[in-house]
């Protein structure tokens, strides 16, 4: 039986929080997960409003590497470990809808590189200001310690370095 069932405290002598599985109202990645889709549907609404096609997440890191500079599709790929082909596809997607746009590299011209166009730029700006205005409001709904609490705890669980974050965003 666990510390909780047993009638003891969460975090009690153990320092762990153990319920049983029915106890639990949502399993804690559920609740990630509605958390998530919860945070992306408010930033599509935003993105949608302000004139930028719906992507659903897949758009903004690809705009953010390109915030330094153009960059060769080869370059990109291995900035956010996918594939040639995989980069290519959503750079293909980013240019139809004139976030981007390929240009001769300006040092090696057999080589086209990958750039923002100021739509990208735009792109970042409106999603940007949503992420801090989504921050701003969980403070207001929780309080400012609890919010920084849950960003501490968000960037523990992103510090345990999975391999499916792209090398850009790992933390050494």
């Amino acid at each position: 039986m666990s510390p909780v069932a047993a009638g003891g405290t969460p975090g009690g002598a153990g320092g762990s929080v153990e319920a049983e599985p029915d106890q639990q109202a949502e399993d804690f990645g559920t609740i990630l997960a509605f958390a998530f889709v919860t945070f992306m549907d408010g930033l599509e609404a935003a993105l949608d409003a302000a004139g930028h096609t719906p992507s659903r997440g897949q758009y903004g890191f690809v705009l953010r590497a390109l915030l330094d500079g153009p960059l060769s599709l080869r370059d990109l790929a291995e900035q956010l470990d996918m594939t040639s082909p995989g980069a290519l596809k959503i750079v293909d997607s980013l240019e139809a809808d004139g976030y981007v746009t390929r240009r001769r590299s300006e040092t090696d011209g057999r080589v086209r590189t990958i750039e923002l166009t100021d739509r990208g730029r735009d792109f970042i700006a409106v999603a940007r200001r949503f992420h801090h205005r989504f921050e701003a409001e969980l403070a207001a709904e929780v309080g400012a310690d609890a919010a920084a609490d849950t960003r501490r705890a968000l960037t523990a669980i992103v510090g345990r370095r999975s391999a499916t974050i792209p090398r850009m965003y790992r933390r050494p």
